[in-house]
C-alpha cells in the first residue's frame, strides 16, 4: 500500500523552564532550541529530570517558571489537548478492550475523522509500521514489539508535530530493543515528526538519535550529536555517563594539570573550573609494546587485577601506582594479553586526553 502519512515537524524552544517539588528541583532552569523534524533524545539517570521535561512538554506537567513555544505558539499554559502531540508511554496504555484497529482509531474518533477516511489512515500507519492483518486482533494477543508498534500508530495516526516517547523500548528483550529502535527511526525519518526520546540507556541513545540533551540533577549538562557527546564531554559526569570512562583527578601546575605528580598531556587546555578531571575512554588506553615512550603520549605504571572476558573484547582491569583503578578495553585479538597481577605501562596518547571540569 502507497503511505501518505507525512506530517512534518514543528521547531521546539524552551525558555528557562524551572519545577520544583516543594524543597527539591525537579527541573532547573532548562533552554533547549530544538530543530523541527529533529530526533533528540534525553538521556540521564532516575531523578535527573528527563520524565519531568517530558511531561512539561507533553502539557501534563505546568512548569513553575519559564515559556515554552511549539513554532511561534507559545503552549506554557495549555491543556495537553490542545497542544497536537502525540505520545507513547513507557507501558504503551493501550485499551484491552479493543482491537489493534479501534486502538489505532481512537485518536481519530475523537477528533471526530469520518469513518472512510478514518480506515484509509488507520490501514495506512499499519502499513507503515509492519503491521498488516493486525486490524482485528487483541491486544492481548500481540508480542511486546507489536504492542510497542501499535502504541506507536496511535501516536501518530492523527499527524501530530511533535511525538513524545518515555522509555518505550524498556520492557523488551535486548534483541527485540535493538530491532525497534531500528524501527523507531525509519518511521521518524519517514514522517518527519520532530520526536523527544526519553531514555536512560547510553547506547540507544547514540544508536537513534541526532542529537543527545544528557540531563543530572534536574539540568542539562550538555547537548550535541552522539559524536559530539562521546568524544567531547565537557563534565566529567557526561564523560562517565556516555559510554563509560576512565576519569582521574587533576591537580592544576601552573598552566598544566598533574596526576599523581605526572604532567598531563592532553588535547585540550584545562577548563576554568575548580575541579578537574582527565578523561581516558578504556578503548584509548594502551599496553605499552616496549620501554621506548611513545612520542606525545602519557605514560602510567600499573598491576592488572582482573581480566574479563566479553566477547567482542577484554575488559582488563588494573590498579595505578596511587591506587586509583583503571579498564583497559582490548581487542580479543591481541597478540600479547597481560596475566593478573603482572606490572604493565599504560599509554594514552595526547589527542585521546580530554580534560574536563568536575560536575555542575
Amino acid at each position: 500500500m502507497d503511505v501518505h502519512l507525512p506530517t512534518g515537524g514543528v521547531e521546539i524552544t524552551a525558555r528557562d523552564l524551572g519545577k520544583r517539588y516543594g524543597g527539591v528541583s525537579a527541573l532547573r532552569e532548562t533552554t533547549l532550541d530544538i530543530p523541527a523534524g529533529e530526533f533528540l533524545t534525553l538521556l540521564g539517570p532516575s531523578g535527573s529530570g528527563k520524565t519531568t521535561l517530558l511531561m512539561i512538554l507533553a502539557g501534563f506537567t505546568r512548569p513553575d517558571s519559564g515559556e515554552l513555544f511549539f513554532g511561534d505558539q507559545p503552549v506554557h499554559r495549555l491543556p495537553p489537548h490542545k497542544r497536537n502531540v502525540g505520545m507513547v508511554f513507557q507501558n504503551y496504555a493501550l485499551f484491552s478492550h479493543m482491537t489493534v484497529a479501534e486502538n489505532i482509531a481512537y485518536p481519530l474518533r475523537i477528533r471526530g475523522v469520518g469513518r472512510a477516511d478514518c480506515e484509509k489512515r488507520v490501514a495506512e500507519i499499519l502499513s507503515l509500521v509492519h503491521l498488516e492483518g493486525f486490524e482485528d486482533r487483541q491486544i492481548r494477543q500481540l508480542s511486546g514489539g507489536q504492542a510497542q508498534r501499535v502504541a506507536l500508530a496511535r501516536a501518530t495516526v492523527f499527524k501530530p508535530k511533535i511525538l513524545l516517547m518515555d522509555e518505550p523500548l524498556s520492557a523488551l528483550d535486548k534483541k527485540l530493543r535493538d530491532q525497534m529502535q531500528v524501527e523507531i527511526r525509519r518511521i521518524h525519518n519517514a514522517l518527519g515528526v520532530t520526536t523527544i526520546y526519553v531514555t536512560h540507556d547510553q547506547r540507544e541513545a547514540l544508536t537513534m538519535s541526532d542529537r543527545i540533551a544528557v540531563l543530572n540533577r534536574g539540568a542539562v549538562q550538555q547537548v550535541g550529536t552522539p559524536n559530539e557527546i562521546y568524544t567531547s564531554p565537557k563534565t566529567a559526569f557526561v564523560a562517565d555517563f556516555i559510554g563509560g570512562s576512565n576519569i582521574l583527578p587533576l591537580v592544576r601546575n601552573g598552566e598544566g594539570v598533574r596526576f599523581a605528580d605526572q604532567d598531563i598531556l592532553a588535547l585540550n587546555s584545562p577548563p576554568d573550573a575548580e575541579l578537574l578531571y582527565l578523561v581516558a575512554r578504556p578503548e584509548k588506553l594502551m599496553f605499552s609494546s616496549s620501554g621506548e615512550p611513545a612520542l606525545d603520549a602519557n605514560r602510567f605504571s600499573a598491576i592488572v587485577t582482573n581480566i574479563s572476558f566479553e566477547g567482542d573484547s577484554y575488559a582488563v582491569s588494573a590498579a595505578l601506582t596511587n591506587g586509583r583503578e583503571v579498564t583497559v578495553r582490548c581487542a580479543t585479538t591481541i597478540r600479547a594479553l597481560p596475566k593478573e597481577g603482572e606490572i604493565v605501562t599504560l599509554e594514552l596518547a595526547r589527542q585521546d586526553a580530554l580534560i574536563v571540569r568536575g560536575d555542575t
